[in-house]
């Protein structure tokens, strides 16, 4: 475990940042304001080679800090909103402000052994973002076709209704190939590896693949496939106390709620053509699980495959699960 002279909480708004510090600070709370050359100043003043940063993702709001930490190669770790809720239940704090916030994510940070993020290359942010980008142009997509094919059935509708749908669904689906365009162009030679060792995994296709790579920054940030499941949100639940409670609850659903959509049509297929995962639907089905808890199942078989495949850089061999039966 790393130790640290300085350990700071930021508890990250749209306009403040909230900062505690635990150390050798005279005055230990201060803000900030969340802006660029606020941010900047602030962390330039910082002696990264004894200080850790504890803050909570809070989507946009918190890219300006995340992205100037990295730039200034200043430690930092992110911590689960709900991690850090029971933490600070845990020291009594039942109703917190921005201060207290701070205060208990610094306090975590000085207590526990908490793993230092690391930031994703320029590239893997933008191909995050243009594949959210075309999943909601794709919705958007589907929606007006949809529009379009009920009109269709109507005996009396207003022309001028048709031509707008239409002209919008042309200037939709114009943007979809734009930035698909623009995702191929991202590509590199490590990236383009990754994704043809992913889809060699019998289940997972081009979509999955994308979006699996885009999540999980290339999966760099993982040492076991128990991690990569708990960040995506498939790992279950649980409560056990002495030998009587042992409850199992439903999946987490923490991470990538679009990720966990293609896992789960992938699956569909896997149970049906990747041999292990087919095996593994069976089994559990023959013993009584329902069908959601045999799907989730192989969903999290298809992690712990393409995770393998990436690491180990060989394909996907799906036979080879028959040498072990």
């Amino acid at each position: 475990m790393l130790t640290y002279k300085n350990v700071i909480g930021i508890d990250v708004s749209k306009d403040i940042l909230d900062v505690f510090t635990l150390g050798n600070s005279a005055k230990p709370y201060k803000q900030y304001k969340n802006e660029i050359p606020s941010v900047e100043k602030w962390l330039k003043t910082i002696d990264k080679t004894n200080t850790l940063c504890v803050l909570e993702p809070t989507g946009s709001y918190s890219f300006v800090l995340m992205h100037y930490l990295s730039k200034f190669e200043i430690p930092f770790s992110l911590v689960n909103p709900l991690q850090s809720d029971s933490f600070a239940k845990a020291q009594g704090i039942v109703s917190k402000n921005d201060r207290q916030a701070a205060e208990s994510l610094a306090i975590m940070g000085k207590s526990l052994d908490l793993p230092l993020y690391k930031y994703p290359a320029t590239t893997m942010i933008k191909r995050k973002q243009l594949l959210l980008g075309l999943n909601a142009l794709k919705k958007q997509q589907q929606m007006l076709k949809n529009q379009l094919h009920a009109l269709s059935y109507q005996i009396v509708f207003a022309p001028q209704v048709v031509s707008a749908l239409e002209t919008t669904l042309a200037t939709v689906e114009e943007q979809i190939q734009q930035l698909e365009e623009e995702l191929i162009g991202l590509s590199d030679d490590e990236t383009e590896e990754q994704l043809k060792l992913m889809q060699s995994v019998t289940g997972i296709g081009p979509k999955t693949a994308q979006l699996l790579l885009a999540a999980t920054g290339g999966l760099q940030h993982f040492e076991r496939t128990a991690q990569l499941s708990k960040f995506i949100g498939l790992i279950p639940s649980s409560h056990s106390s002495g030998s009587s409670v042992r409850k199992k609850g439903r999946i987490t659903k923490k991470g990538n709620a679009a990720l966990r959509s293609c896992l789960y049509m992938a699956a569909r297929s896997a149970k049906r053509y990747n041999l292990a995962c087919k095996d593994l639907y069976d089994r559990l089905r023959t013993k009584g699980r329902c069908h959601k808890q045999a799907i989730v199942a192989v969903m999290n078989k298809l992690v712990k495959q393409a995770f393998g495949v990436v690491r180990s850089g060989v394909s996907f061999d799906n036979q080879h699960y028959l040498k072990f039966v």
